[in-house]
């Protein structure tokens, strides 16, 4: 027999409702918990995950699928609210209606060709949309990396002194017809300013429309965000300023206005791909490129640059994928908004539609234990570098939706929902619990009938003789409170594999009232 160590797979905590022992015994499933007999992978899991999502919040669901087809369902057809999950909904849209290689140009205009190194009369700083926009003063202050893809606004002013410019006799306009002046959306909260879970939104926003004051070096202070009530004045500000820096005379004071007839395209900033605007969007959870990709999707398809033409251009690619727009109700493209729901079942098929785990929302997801906001999850666990999922989180919602490995060289796609209660360490725990027993589950093996239940070994062993339980198969079930003692530092579980395989799991152990994660 060949022991493969995956380590640490997770936290054991007594008194929560997270991995325990107990003998093998199967009682009734809770209420809700569907399960897909047909498509079932193995009726082990779906006892295992109905014990698990027992003590889940009665509003949660999670839907499980392997190569598409359905394999677990609890309340997998609730609609819920997604938090950030939303941007799940956004991305798909946004892949299906501008395509991976959209790219957002940021134009400068004219209303001729400079001729001797002048441009004769007004500029214009016409906005593109792109959400990344940004000066090297805001990528300081933000810790903003390459790997967040931004587009570098200090390059438009060095591309115009490159061509020769020298002089404008007029001035700067800022331009951000593209889309409406509307800077949030209508159903948000007042605090969500002051939160600053978004900037103002704007076709022309540079800096997610703030203005950066930094104190003197000497200074303790920190950095202080001024919110632009005029974006595209504040970009038309910032690009008379680098000029200006560079040696270029400049005739006016810069204004936000319209390009009118000047057509004449000076020069030109293009944004990363779309591809990768989606990777910054799902990894870092940016609530403003959501936003501003709801509103060039509405434009896009002809309703305008507005929240209320992309919902109803989200809802119109929804259908196109076949998903039925009534049951996602879009209210924002972030997932701020509480008006947004979706079920488990239908964030499942809008992965599974987008072309799965190597497509391009697939690949764009965050990495548990590595990057962006599940950098600090599943850290000690097997799946750490492994999964890729979208987070959310809401003061009593909690999602999580992506892709997951599985012993067997399977990847599930899964979604979880939880709405109801406030978001806790142990809920959070609860859901990693839930992808834990998805991952360590093994397949039936071929030839070799329904696998074995994993069995204890060493102290873990020991611990199940001293609670009086058999010392033959256990199985790995939830409780809500066991006068369980503190195990040895490092029990184990041996996971039967195929061919004679085995993988055994260890577990950290916590003492009552202790507050691991």
């Amino acid at each position: 027999m060949t022991d493969i160590s995956l380590g640490h797979s997770g936290r054991l905590r007594v008194l929560v409702a997270m991995t325990v022992l107990c003998a093998l015994m199967v009682g009734e499933r809770p209420v809700g918990a569907q399960t897909d007999a047909a498509g079932s992978r193995a009726p082990e899991l779906s006892v295992q995950l109905d014990d698990v999502l027992a003590f889940a919040p009665p509003e949660t669901c999670f839907t499980l699928s392997v190569g598409g087809r359905t394999v677990y369902r609890h309340n997998g057809d609730l609609d819920l609210m997604p938090a950030s999950n939303q941007k799940l909904v956004t991305a798909a849209a946004a892949l299906h209606v501008l395509g991976a290689d959209h790219v957002y140009r940021t134009r400068l205009l004219a209303a001729e060709e400079p001729s001797g190194g002048v441009i004769d009369g007004d500029i214009a700083l016409v906005g593109g949309g792109d959400p990344l926009l940004v000066t090297d003063l805001f990528r300081l202050i933000d810790g903003m990396g390459d790997d967040q893809h931004p587009t570098r606004f200090e390059d438009l002013a060095e591309q115009v002194v490159a061509s020769g410019v020298t002089r404008i006799t007029g001035r700067v306009i800022g331009d951000e017809s593209r889309y409406d002046a509307v800077r949030t959306v209508s159903s948000w909260p007042d605090r969500y300013v002051a939160q600053r879970q978004s900037g103002p939104l704007s076709a022309l926003s540079l800096d997610d429309g703030y203005r950066i004051a930094v104190p003197p070096p000497d200074s303790d202070r920190a950095p202080v965000w001024h919110r632009s009530e005029d974006p595209a004045a504040h970009a038309a500000r910032a690009l008379h300023d680098h000029l200006v820096v560079r040696g270029v005379e400049i005739g006016g004071e810069p204004i936000s206005g319209s390009a009118g007839a000047r057509q004449v395209e000076v020069t030109g900033l293009d944004s990363a791909g779309l591809t990768d605007v989606l990777s910054q969007l799902l990894v870092e959870s940016d609530n403003q490129t959501g936003e501003l990709m709801l509103k060039e999707i509405g434009r896009e398809l002809g309703g305008g640059g507005s929240t209320e033409a992309g919902i109803a251009a989200v809802n119109e690619t929804l259908d196109q994928m076949g998903l039925t727009p009534g049951d996602v109700t879009v209210t924002d493209g972030s997932g701020l908004d509480r008006g947004n729901r979706i079920s488990c079942d239908d964030l499942v098929a809008l992965l599974d539609a987008s072309g799965g785990p190597d497509g391009v929302i697939g690949q764009a997801l965050p990495v548990a234990g590595t990057n962006g906001t599940l950098r600090g999850r599943f850290a000690d666990s097997q799946l750490a570098g492994q999964l890729r999922a979208k987070t959310g989180r809401l003061s009593d919602v909690t999602s999580l939706a992506g892709f997951t490995p599985m012993l067997g060289d399977e990847v599930a796609t899964f979604a979880y929902i939880s709405n109801g209660e406030v978001v806790t360490a142990d809920l959070l725990g609860l859901q990693e619990h839930v992808l834990n027993v998805v991952s360590l589950h093994h397949p039936p093996c071929e030839g070799e009938g329904p696998p074995p239940m994993p069995v204890p070994v060493g102290p873990l062993a020991a611990q199940a003789s001293l609670l009086g339980m058999p010392a033959g198969p256990l199985a790995m079930a939830p409780a809500a409170a066991l006068p369980l003692p503190v195990m040895g530092e490092h029990p184990a579980l041996a996971v039967p594999a195929c061919g004679g395989q085995r993988v055994v799991v260890g577990f950290e152990t916590f003492a009552e009232g202790s507050t691991g994660t």
